[in-house]
């Protein structure tokens, strides 16, 4: 069954004085999981620490999105997998071509923005991951 998740940016919400601490109503109905977005080891760490269920690395490849910053690199999903066995999804310019390599890295899942958001046909896109 093909899965779809959402991100959202909670940081752009929430007033800055209160950045310290996400508040989420205790009936989250059908929320199963909660996934950080990280962008190092030491944030890996600390998502955990606080809770996190799941891990979302980023950015894994150059991305138009993060243009002026360094890609983190496959080098960063295996980092975190000698430590953690729980899920990882990899973000971040994954495409047809690149995408497998985040899974041999030890991603479970892949998370595509930019790329999906400005294909002309959905069906097709879909298409060329299989």
């Amino acid at each position: 069954m093909t899965s779809i998740e959402s991100h959202s940016f909670f940081s752009s919400s929430i007033p800055v004085c209160a950045r310290d601490a996400l508040f989420l109503p205790s009936n989250l109905k059908g929320v199963d999981k909660i996934v950080a977005s990280t962008h190092s080891v030491d944030e890996v760490k600390s998502a955990l620490n606080l809770g996190a269920s799941s891990i979302c690395l980023s950015h894994i490849y150059k991305t138009d999105c993060k243009f002026n910053l360094v890609p983190k690199g496959l080098n960063l999903i295996n980092d975190v997998r000698k430590f953690y066995n729980g899920e990882i999804y990899a973000l971040g310019g994954i495409n047809s071509s690149n995408f497998k390599n985040c899974l041999n890295a030890g991603a479970n899942k892949i998370c595509i923005m930019s790329k999906a958001m400005k294909c002309k046909d959905e069906s097709e896109f879909v298409k060329s991951f299989c």
